[in-house]
């Protein structure tokens, strides 16, 4: 049983431009996948794909395998049975997936209702029960509020609630503190981390906090330039990188007591609606040669790379 994505790629419809360029990742339950990298690597949109979100106008190529079921092709009533029931989506802006002209409570138990089979009633003592879970105090009363009238702390603990509503199996959780203060998103960690434990979830965490994945998610799928470079047991990752983008994240994030300033990565992600030659990564990478500028390294031994660092 797992979640798996194999060799996707997400395209513009009608030409040859690949925004994600063949990823592949198994997610089985009871695990949680950092999924790291800068903006514009193509973190959020393989996510998408892999809930079968693609925005019109892109197009999907690849397997996408739930438990041996593939969904990638799947008509769109095929869908309506696992986005929600068996995949849930946590997203970044709790404000722009929550319904501003319906209360709380009856978002949480229509989700119930939809995906558990639920009588009106027992829908409504579900979504009571997930707001306490979820830490939104008196539940009875705040089940009847808007979200407009929830902190961005507390709207996100409902975004959950929504998500949890359904009973999946597997989350993928896109940023979902990164508009959160930093005490804020702590906690909403913990909630996280906790109920993926206590109900045997896989979860896909997307950050660009490379420490946040470190602490919370036990292997890593490092992103750039729509593709995979790295990937392995966490601790492992990001103690010894192998591939250079891995090494020069680490450099550029700001960290507590250090001596020497952050030390941000020359260069930027680049375009990929143009044609990319060899290694995305060469034209900003020290290591690179002739080779990497000419021809694409293929993922081998978790690695993308014709040079990779030595332990």
């Amino acid at each position: 049983m797992s979640l798996v994505l194999d060799n996707v790629r997400v395209g513009i419809a009608g030409t040859g431009i690949d925004l994600v360029r063949g990823v592949s990742l198994a997610l089985p339950p009871g695990e949680t996948l950092g999924i790291a990298g800068e903006s514009g690597s193509g973190k959020s949109l393989t996510a998408q794909a892999a809930m079968g979100l693609l925005a019109p106008g892109l197009r999907l190529d690849g397997g996408i395998l739930l438990d041996g079921m593939r969904l990638d092709g799947a008509e769109d009533p095929a869908w309506q049975g696992v986005r929600g029931r068996r995949i849930a989506y946590l997203f970044q802006e709790p404000m722009s997936v929550l319904n501003p002209v319906q209360t709380v409570g009856r978002q949480i138990a229509d989700v119930a209702a939809l995906h558990q089979g639920l009588s009106r009633a027992a829908a409504r003592a579900e979504a009571l029960g997930l707001m306490q879970q979820v830490g939104i105090p008196d539940p009875e009363r705040r089940a009847g509020a808007y979200p407009q009238s929830f902190s961005g702390g507390q709207a996100q603990r409902i975004c959950l609630a929504v998500a949890l509503a359904g009973k999946p199996d597997y989350l993928i959780a896109d940023e979902p503190t990164t508009a959160l203060d930093v005490t804020v998103q702590a906690r909403i960690l913990d909630l996280l981390m906790e109920t993926v434990a206590s109900r045997g979830m896989g979860m896909m965490l997307i950050s660009h906090d490379l420490d946040l994945v470190a602490e919370r998610c036990g292997r890593i799928a490092v992103f750039y330039a729509g593709r995979v470079v790295e990937t392995g047991e966490t601790r492992r990752v990001l103690s010894a990188p192998r591939h250079p983008y891995t090494a020069g994240l680490l450099e550029a994030r700001p960290r507590i007591g250090h001596d020497g300033l952050p030390q941000p990565i020359p260069g930027q992600v680049p375009d990929l609606t143009r044609a990319v030659s060899g290694c995305a990564f060469a034209p900003r990478c020290p290591r690179a040669t002739e080779r990497c500028r000419s021809d694409d390294p293929g993922l081998e031994d978790g690695t993308a790379c014709f040079h990779p660092l030595m332990p």
